[in-house]
């Protein structure tokens, strides 16, 4: 007897069960990302208006987090929050983690991704995997540029997602480069000079404007 190809369809769809319906949907709903960052300030690239290239350049731990579109932790243009400063001047990331966690708490992140420690201005770091959901199908990133009066990387609001939903496999976007409107120092190794009132942040552009590094984000 030959079958139908609409009634072999329905009981094929028949032997899943409601809960194999569901795990399918979810696991179409979440994907999983490792973060690969490779970091490449040097003298050679970097912007000489700032001052001379300084001794002992590095960055401080990486830190960031998937979030809903535009519900980043720090806006073009906008004032930085304690958190951002705290890392934007001094490389400290507790301040801005508790300030993720308050945003995961709210609904409009899901996930905090930090690096364990700082490091040198060349190289490449591999953070662990972090998983994201739904709607929080966006990225953003930032590390202190230091020694800097209150400048940082970034990367923000990266589209996990193409135009028809589906999330992408591989992502890698530059950083670029911002000061937090903090501090009115002037070149790298500046002293201490609070900004009162305090400014907004903004992008730097050097005379070079070359990235000092760039983010890959790979789905698993």
């Amino acid at each position: 007897m030959k079958i139908s190809p609409y009634i072999l369809f329905s009981l094929l769809l028949g032997s899943c069960s409601a809960d194999d319906l569901v795990e399918s949907k979810t696991k179409d709903n979440v994907a999983s990302y490792q973060v690969v960052v490779t970091l490449d300030w040097n003298e050679n690239i970097h912007p000489s208006d700032l001052g001379p290239f300084p001794g002992g350049a590095h960055f401080s731990p990486l830190i960031g987090s998937f979030h809903l579109d535009e519900s980043s932790f720090f806006v073009d243009k906008g004032l930085a929050s304690p958190g951002m400063e705290a890392m934007a001047e001094t490389g400290a990331t507790s301040q801005l983690a508790n300030e993720i966690q308050a945003q995961i708490e709210m609904g409009s992140a899901t996930k905090l991704i930090i690096a364990d420690r700082g490091s040198g201005s060349t190289g490449k770091i591999t953070l662990n995997p972090g998983e994201t959901n739904g709607d929080f199908a966006f990225f953003s990133m930032v590390s202190m540029i230091a020694p800097s009066p209150d400048w940082f990387i970034a990367v923000q609001n990266i589209a996990l997602k193409d135009a028809d939903g589906s999330w992408l496999e591989t992502i890698e976007v530059p950083f670029t480069t911002w000061d937090a409107g903090t501090d009115d120092g002037a070149v790298f190794t500046a002293a201490n000079q609070d900004s009162q009132p305090q400014g907004s942040i903004v992008r730097i552009s050097g005379n070079q404007n070359k990235p000092l590094g760039f983010v890959r984000l790979i789905r698993e």
